[in-house]
């Protein structure tokens, strides 16, 4: 029941025992802020101490996000989508996907899962949304 995509370096897809990891290659920024906003899940990992704006990305549009720690690099102080693995192995990816996967009815979808983020609506459309949220929690 779920979709399983690729985005970037280019491969043939892989068939898995009930379903397929497609390849979807590069999309522009308008297409990629889609995927991203109807995607639940996805997994990105760093392999280097720069800057890795991919598991930043997925976690803000409200995406559960799987990534590595590196060095003294560890994206899931920044937000609660992300969860950052000290060993990512394929088993621990693996099993931590399963988790994220099966909370899926109970978890609550960050505020910019509406896309005004991306809309053109700017900014100031998504802090009054922001802002309206909150007036609910209180």
């Amino acid at each position: 029941e779920w979709q399983i995509i690729s985005l970037g370096d280019k491969f043939d897809d892989i068939p898995l025992s009930n379903n397929r990891i497609v390849f979807r290659g590069k999309l522009s920024l308008e297409k990629y802020g889609e995927m991203l906003l109807s995607s639940y899940a996805g997994i990105s990992l760093m392999i280097s101490p720069h800057p890795s704006y991919p598991p930043l990305e997925m976690s803000a549009f409200g995406m559960r996000t799987i990534t590595n720690s590196f060095a003294t690099k560890d994206l899931s102080d920044f937000c609660e989508n992300i969860i950052s693995l000290d060993n990512p192995t394929p088993k621990a990816i693996c099993k931590k996907l399963t988790e994220i996967c099966e909370e899926y009815q109970t978890h609550m979808p960050q505020l910019m899962r509406s896309g005004e983020y991306i809309s053109g609506s700017g900014i100031g459309e998504m802090c009054k949304s922001v802002s309206s949220e909150l007036l609910k929690l209180m």
